[in-house]
């Protein structure tokens, strides 16, 4: 190697490393890619008031909603690469590339992975006029009337209908998907007995589960519930290998230094650590582990892969 090139190599590192050790010097913008109100914004304002604390700067959320996402994945995927542009997002980075036919980024490639801060799941609940008490009766009456259930979801191509998908293909079932523009008017309809089931998430599911309104039938996670440990896994229950994590994770835009992407891993870690926000994800059925860039990078890739499938069966595609 030549000396000039080891020279502006060495140039470059030490200006990578400087910049690391100052970071962040001034605030820092998170975006997260949908409207405002929703569980992304509350996990990104949760876990950035404790990162102030710890890194002594100012977070300042974004909300940029819009195109399922994409409109705020494209804001940092075209942003400095410095690290004080970030990202909050949600499953739904890796069901865009299945879900839309033309992104203007590349979902893997144009973001470098920074750590996932929670992961959720979802519950399935019924309405108690469907006469069934457990995921294998349900599955028998499925099959015994096809596409005479209905499932309501919070949209086409949303986890919560993907994850009906994925429950009737691997049961071997038909159900009717019902779409509504988000889980708060498909969820009331299903309450209402208008429709007959629905994966929402479990911190809005069980105040409707514990009132005797909906019946709980499983949970899409690998564990069960910490606050409702009676309701099985839906693998427990009788589809084996069915699991549907919802998690949230940090990304930056591509060529960030890694110096400052372990700064930034390190801190949410402590956030989620606090006695607080690990009570509070761990009641609502979370998992507070935080998983560093080199597993969220996994994650990425063979999630991208298992819903791109899903999409394809469900023949989901926005132009």
């Amino acid at each position: 190697m030549k000396p000039i090139r080891i020279a502006c190599i060495a140039t470059l590192l030490f200006a990578h490393a400087a910049q690391a050790q100052d970071y962040p010097s001034r605030p820092v913008r998170v975006v997260v890619p949908f409207a405002s109100g929703g569980p992304a914004e509350i996990i990104a304002r949760l876990t950035t008031q404790k990162m102030t604390e710890h890194m002594k700067q100012t977070f300042v959320i974004d909300t940029r909603g819009g195109g399922g996402g994409t409109i705020g994945m494209d804001i940092v995927a075209k942003a400095a690469p410095d690290g004080y542009t970030l990202m909050l997002h949600t499953i739904g980075h890796v069901i865009a590339p299945g879900l839309y036919r033309k992104l203007p980024f590349d979902t893997e490639k144009d973001f470098a992975p920074i750590c996932v801060a929670n992961t959720t799941q979802l519950m399935l609940v019924t309405h108690p006029t469907v006469q069934v008490k457990s995921v294998k009766e349900l599955i028998v009456l499925a099959r015994a009337k096809p596409k005479a259930l209905t499932y309501a979801s919070s949209g086409s191509g949303g986890i919560s209908h993907l994850a009906g998908h994925l429950f009737a293909s691997m049961a071997g079932i038909e159900l009717l998907h019902v779409p509504y523009k988000g889980m708060g008017p498909g969820l009331t309809d299903v309450v209402a007995g208008q429709v007959n089931m629905v994966f929402p998430d479990p911190a809005v599911a069980l105040p409707h589960v514990r009132a005797n309104r909906l019946n709980a039938l499983g949970v899409t996670g690998a564990k069960r519930v910490p606050s409702a440990s009676h309701i099985p896994t839906i693998a427990e229950a009788g589809v084996a290998g069915y699991e549907v994590p919802v998690w949230y994770g940090y990304l930056a835009p591509r060529g960030v230094p890694r110096a400052i992407v372990d700064k930034i891993h390190t801190g949410v870690a402590k956030a989620m650590a606090s006695p607080e926000l690990r009570e509070r994800y761990l009641g609502e059925g979370g998992d507070a582990t935080v998983r560093g860039p080199d597993e969220f990078a996994v994650l990425i890739r063979s999630e991208l892969v298992k819903w791109a499938k899903v999409i394809k069966e469900a023949g989901v595609r926005i132009d």
